[in-house]
């Protein structure tokens, strides 16, 4: 089990497993993921681009994600697991936009 900041225990594998679902399942992908990267693409570009707004972005795909697997597999995650995963993706996406800095990826 890991600790997030407010003291909130997670589910490190089930937070992994939740990401790959939620980067992995073509209508998360297409419905929210892509419109979120295209969203927050055009704020970069305007300098109004917040951390914060984003990460409750990602957590709306995230929480379409775990309605997803709940119907496929019957279990659905804690909300301390997807506030993890919206946190994992967001970083992630930063982390590319500062690599990418100037280039369109979609």
């Amino acid at each position: 089990m890991a600790q997030s900041k407010k003291n909130n225990y997670y589910d490190e594998k089930g937070a992994e497993e939740l990401k790959l679902y939620t980067e992995n399942d073509y209508q998360t992908y297409s419905q929210k993921l892509k419109p979120i990267y295209q969203n927050l693409d055009k704020k970069h570009k305007k300098s109004i681009y917040d951390s914060d707004k984003s990460t409750k972005a990602f957590l709306n795909a995230v929480d379409f994600a775990n309605k997803r697997y709940k119907q496929e597999f019957g279990h659905s995650f804690t909300p301390q697991e997807r506030k993890e995963v919206a946190k994992r993706l967001k970083d992630e996406y930063e982390e590319e936009v500062e690599s990418f800095e100037g280039s369109t990826r979609y």
